[in-house]
């Protein structure tokens, strides 16, 4: 999804790669932080979306070494 993202920002914005990697790094750091507020509002941070996940994988991966 963000190799799409910056494709679509390279072909309308004609900026060059490095610019396009940057903007929608951005909007996924964006997405990111706004999930985490409202979903810490609600009393449900860290139960879904990206960051979520990346912690979940994070944790497998260090019970996997840890008990080899």
């Amino acid at each position: 999804m963000l190799l799409n993202n910056i494709e679509a920002l390279l072909i309308l914005l004609n900026y060059g790669y490095i610019i396009a990697t940057g903007l929608a790094l951005a909007g996924y750091a964006a997405r990111w932080l706004v999930e985490g507020i409202i979903l810490g509002t609600v009393g449900l941070e860290g139960d879904g979306g990206p960051i979520g996940d990346l912690s979940e994988l994070l944790s497998r991966i260090v019970r996997w070494f840890g008990s080899r």
